[in-house]
């Protein structure tokens, strides 16, 4: 039934996932056959109780906690020992604070074992935040960035408005929304902007999929001491040698792998590089 499946760990049982906006069809094929067990889709629950992209809703909990609360409900719901939640998130880059950057989190429980490993995918992302004042313009706007593909949503006036229109996948329903937002607008602009529900932007979407990579890499990655699934990196250090002067710099030098269960860990220095740039040297470079 699982041809691919190397891990029997998590064979027994279904993962209980909750989720409204279609996640179940990245998650599932990629999950299923490399980890043998069966995705149960829920929707029993209204996750945009926890927090909207279209800011009507606030999240209150962590990105994090989010996800470990949508995993809960979705195991209380199923009625199983383990469920996955997934949470999305937009933000500026770490790096330099101007690129618009996603987050995507994948939360894993396994109550049987006592177990939560959490998969995570992030990288800059275009999105759309424009204003126009007609039908063509707003429209060009929208075909530019990939409409409709790229769903969008439409505020009157600016992105501050609280009034919005969404669900917009259509050059009909595009028109419409323009037509009605022009009519609710006092400067008669319209702002368009992405629909960032995981359902209307494909950017997301393989975003999300690159985190369930990552949480089933880890989910089969066990520890050499106790064979318990998630032994992953839990600490970086920098400190790679300058290839001039020897001092340390700011370069990553190696990781520390450990373990959740058994508490296990074991540094391990990388093989890819012996000295940093001394570019990267503060001594050299100060």
């Amino acid at each position: 039934m699982f041809p691919n499946s190397t891990n029997y760990f998590f064979r027994t049982g279904e993962i209980a996932f909750l989720t409204k906006h279609k996640k179940e069809s990245l998650v599932a094929p990629i999950l299923e056959p490399f980890l043998g067990a069966r995705l149960l889709h829920l929707e029993g629950f209204d996750t945009d109780t926890l927090g909207t992209f279209t800011r009507d809703v606030k999240r209150v909990d962590s990105q994090l906690e989010t996800a470990r609360k949508k995993a809960r409900i979705g195991m209380d719901l199923g009625r199983t020992r383990m469920g996955i939640g997934s949470e999305g998130s937009f933000s500026t880059d770490p790096y330099f604070g101007f690129l618009s950057w996603n987050i995507e989190m994948l939360v894993f429980i396994d109550d049987l074992h006592e177990l939560e490993i959490v998969g995570v995918a992030e990288g800059p992302v275009k999105l759309l935040q424009k204003t126009g004042g007609s039908i063509e313009e707003i429209v060009k706007l929208a075909v530019e960035f990939g409409f409709p593909g790229n769903h969008v949503i439409l505020r009157p006036d600016s992105g501050e408005s609280p009034d919005f229109i969404k669900d917009i996948a259509t050059l009909d329903q595009l028109k419409d929304g323009i037509d009605r937002c022009l009519g609710m607008s006092r400067s008669g602009l319209v702002h368009i902007e992405n629909d960032l529900r995981s359902h209307a932007f494909p950017a997301r979407q393989e975003m999300i999929k690159t985190a369930v990579v990552n949480l089933l890499l880890k989910m089969h990655s066990l520890c050499p001491v106790c064979n318990t699934p998630g032994y992953w990196v839990m600490e970086t250090k920098k400190g790679l040698p300058c290839v001039h002067c020897r001092f340390p710099t700011d370069v990553l030098k190696s990781q520390v792998y450990s373990c959740r269960a058994c508490g296990f860990s074991k540094e391990i220095e990388r093989s890819d590089l012996e000295f940093a740039d001394q570019g990267s040297c503060n001594y050299c470079n100060p």
